[in-house]
């Protein structure tokens, strides 16, 4: 597997080579040597193969491994059944155990019926299985038992024991399963009702367990004069897990002092987790690792393996990595990554920072067995603090550096780095010679030492498919960055204008920087399909982005962009946006269906072409809330709808119009005409005489949200069938009268409605009556619906529904007001301390 991956590596670099300096030179000769190592590789293949083939293998990857974890069950099965006799829990009652190294469940439970005092029929005959299951079921009925099941890895295996289990027993009996997968401990919740305990050991308990491992070898007197701190450091370095604080702990107790005692704790650990695959205090670690690696597909060993490149600690944000991941060929489409990415997460071998935080560590065990297996593998070298982690000796000897990882670096080490595929440097490094990084693809830089003038030499690895710099001290790229014609993937903090020369760029990442302004060259970037400004001061996009047609997903979380040009509606259907703050996961479709050939149109002069836009958040007071569905805004102030708007609007998906009057036809129009609307918002300057009913009939067949803004409540009411696909309802209003003859608005008309939402100007607390009657008499009404699970809001306050609370709006102002003047009181205080 390494030589045909070295193989493939060296092929393409000379690929590479020979399209550099040109096919005229007749360098060719690299076809036939390759040629030879090809058939080389191949026939040890072939015959490695047929050993395999040859060997009767017992189906698990570590055979030699979990024939002691065998003999361990078996120690731990027999204590069980002493302390379980001791107890006298039920007279009579015979205990079995039984390890399946295959893992499978029927073999399982015919082996406890095999071993025990009743029997069943066994065979591959029909009904075997469900007699066994039959027979099982009907022993532990009449009898209390205690099942354990230890480390179950498939759900599978499970179901099939589980039919077993009597769900209700005569005399009781309880069933203990442990599993590192979290989706099996969450499905048993889930199903099973059962109750799921995180294993996980306190930080006090864990540094009295390697304390007492520390004092049986060192001895009590060495602890304490040189030693006090080191079971803490033990603990941090495992994160709290039982196995490996037993077994670092053994292993540091037994390795002999390095040069300068205990006290140097960094380059003692180092010393002990470079021998992690050979030491035998760490086997039954590295056994319970292997287990969790093997278990997972090659592609995702692969994908975990490349975690190798980061240095303890170090945080992982998501979208960076399947980038990553991709640039290197691990995968080929970002939704395989992400499924990967989720796996590894369930295992508990990626470990989320924060909860609903898309950024991750990985356990400082599990990274050291990796960096050993990479290592072993010649997959990634890493180097920290001027030497190798893990091992203070250079790269193995005839072997090439493929992925280099750089960690706070005060020199440079000796090694040829021009068959470096991937870069990472993290910390400071001064003397960083890209030059001699000939076939590097990936490049990462994390550096708040990275200045302008390395820039330059970074313009001149044109085979760079992934590049990511990050560092506040970079204040401008050079114009040489257009030299990086096969770039796929850009995170920096600058644009230049050259930016339209990367052809092959598929994602921009600007997030998390300065950058206000994209400049008007991105439009030449034909293959980018994402582009990503979150967390920028951002105002707007460039009209011509709807010239970008390859464009699939536009990040702008928690930027100034409200709106876009109605041209960003010609993007194709498949372009989505994600809004909302930085961790937010909305994702909205932009309206469609606007005739393309509107802009040519002499039917609306330029101004009102201009004015169309799509809206994308909803001002209320100083606040800028998203939208669930993006609207087609017409600007200004219309007696009635224009008629460029039914000339040119009519198969529009969604509609904003502000209008001086709603008349009956305007009505009839948007009811029938626009037969694809699915989102409507209609702002009323003048309030009718009477509300306007809404019929039912055809018409609104589609629509799924409506919006109305009006200065009084009292505007619209809902007869049978109005609009039979309704889900949200949402009013926004500035004043009412407080009255007693409200005419009934028909909530219970709207069948499908999920959502009602009322947003009332704090500007207009006097005449907060009104108001309140007008919410009042809609939360009757929405009680009434057949639809029990409405979710009723006024302004942000959740007042019906699941976890609902109400909050008037005189409450609401009480409440505010008082956190102003905490607010006020606070910051007195910090002068007060400042001065």
């Amino acid at each position: 597997m390494a030589e045909a991956r070295e193989l493939s590596y060296d092929l393409e670099d000379d690929i590479n080579r020979f399209l550099t300096l040109g096919s005229e030179r007749g360098d060719s000769g690299f076809i036939n040597k390759f040629m030879k190592r090809v058939r080389a590789v191949s026939s040890r293949c072939g015959e490695m193969q047929a050993i395999g083939e040859a060997i009767s293998c017992s189906g698990s990857k570590l055979t030699l491994e979990l024939f002691s974890a065998t003999r361990m069950h078996r120690n731990s099965w027999a204590w069980t059944k002493r302390r379980m006799s001791s107890a006298n829990c039920s007279k009579g009652t015979k205990w079995y155990a039984s390890l399946d190294l295959q893992g499978k469940g029927k073999q399982l439970l015919r082996t406890w019926l095999t071993n025990g005092a009743i029997s069943a029929a066994c065979g591959s005959e029909p009904g075997a299985e469900e007699n066994i299951i039959n027979e099982l079921s009907k022993f532990l009925t009449i009898n209390r038992y205690l099942v354990i099941i230890d480390d179950i890895w498939g759900w599978e295996e499970w179901e099939v024991i589980r039919k077993a289990l009597p769900k209700n027993s005569s005399v009781g009996g309880r069933i203990i399963i442990t599993t590192r997968i979290n989706t099996i401990a969450e499905k048993c919740k889930t199903e099973e009702g059962a109750h799921v305990y995180a294993q996980s050991l306190l930080r006090e308990s864990a540094a009295i367990l390697s304390e007492k491992i520390l004092i049986k070898y060192m001895g009590q007197d060495i602890l304490e004069d040189s030693m006090e701190e080191l079971p803490s450091k033990i603990v941090d370095k495992c994160g709290a897990m039982p196995l490996a604080v037993i077994c670092l702990s053994s292993a540091l107790a037994e390795s002999p002092m390095q040069e300068g005692g205990y006290g140097q704790w960094d380059s003692w650990v180092r010393h002990v987790l470079d021998s992690l695959l050979s030491s035998p205090s760490l086997k039954p670690l590295v056994q319970s690792l292997c287990l969790g690696f093997n278990d997972l597909t090659v592609h995702q060993r692969t994908c975990l393996l490349y975690c190798s490149m980061y240095p303890p600690s170090y945080s992982i944000e998501r979208k960076f990595l399947v980038r990553k991941w991709i640039a290197e060929g691990f995968v080929q489409k970002k939704q395989v990554a992400e499924v990967y990415v989720e796996k590894l997460v369930s295992r508990n071998l990626l470990q989320p920072v924060q909860r609903n935080i898309d950024i991750y560590r990985v356990h400082p065990m599990m990274l050291a067995f990796l960096v050993c297996k990479s290592k072993e593998d010649n997959f990634v070298s890493c180097w920290q603090f001027g030497g190798s982690l893990g091992s203070s000796s250079k790269h193995g000897k005839g072997k090439r550096i493929r992925r280099l990882s750089f960690y706070c670096m005060d020199g440079y080490p000796d090694e040829d780095v021009s068959h470096t595929r991937s870069l990472v440097v993290i910390g400071p490094q001064e003397h960083l010679a890209l030059k001699e990084f000939k076939n590097l693809q990936v490049l990462e830089i994390d550096s708040e030492f990275l200045l302008n003038g390395h820039l330059v030499d970074i313009c001149g690895l044109i085979w760079l498919r992934y590049l990511h710099l990050k560092g506040r001290t970079i204040t401008e790229l050079p114009r040489e960055i257009e030299r990086l014609k096969n770039l796929e993937t850009l995170d920096v903090t600058e644009l230049p204008k050259e930016i339209g020369g990367l052809t092959k760029l598929e994602t921009l990442d600007i997030s998390v920087t300065k950058v206000i302004e994209l400049p008007w060259e991105i439009m030449k970037l034909q293959c980018l399909q994402n582009l990503d400004v979150s967390w920028t001061g951002m105002r707007e996009l460039p009209k011509e982005i709807e010239k970008m047609q390859s464009l699939r997903t536009l990040d702008i979380r928690n930027t100034e962009v409200r709106e876009l040009h109605w041209k960003a509606s010609q993007l194709p259907n498949s372009f989505s946006m994600l809004v909302g703050d930085l961790h937010s996961h909305h994702v909205v479709k932009l309206p469609q269906d606007v005739s393309p050939d509107w802009e040519n149109s002499s039917v609306a002069p330029y101004e009102t072409k201009e004015g169309l836009s799509i809206v994308l958040f909803d001002r209320f007071g100083s606040r800028w809330e998203p939208i669930p569905v993006p609207r087609l805004k017409v600007a200004g102030r219309h007696l009635r709808v224009p008629q460029w708007v039914k000339q040119h609007l009519s198969n529009a998906s969604s509609l904003d119009i502000r209008l001086w009057k709603l008349e009956k036809d305007d009505v009839e129009f948007l009811k029938t005409q626009m037969p694809n609307l699915q989102a409507l918002a209609l702002r009323l300057e003048v309030l009718p005489e009477k509300p306007i009913a809404i019929t039912g009939g055809e018409g609104f067949s589609k629509l799924e949200a409506f919006y109305i803004d009006c200065r009084l409540p009292r505007v619209i009411t809902f007869q049978r069938g109005a609009m039979p696909k309704l889900k949200h309802l949402e009013f926004k209003f500035y004043n009412g009268r407080a009255s007693k003859d409200y005419p009934s608005m028909g909530i219970k008309n709207l069948p499908q409605l999920e959502n009602v939402v009322f947003r009332c100007s704090e500007n207009y607390t006097d005449d907060g009556p009104g108001i309140s009657a007008m919410i009042e008499l809609v939360r009757k009404e929405a009680k009434d619906h057949s639809n029990k699970e409405i979710n009723f809001h006024v302004n942000a306050d959740k007042v019906l529904g699941s976890d609902a609370r109400w909050l008037s709006h005189a409450d609401k102002a009480t409440v505010e007001k008082r956190a102003k003047i905490l607010r006020a009181v606070d910051e007195r205080s910090l002068e007060k301390a400042s001065r």
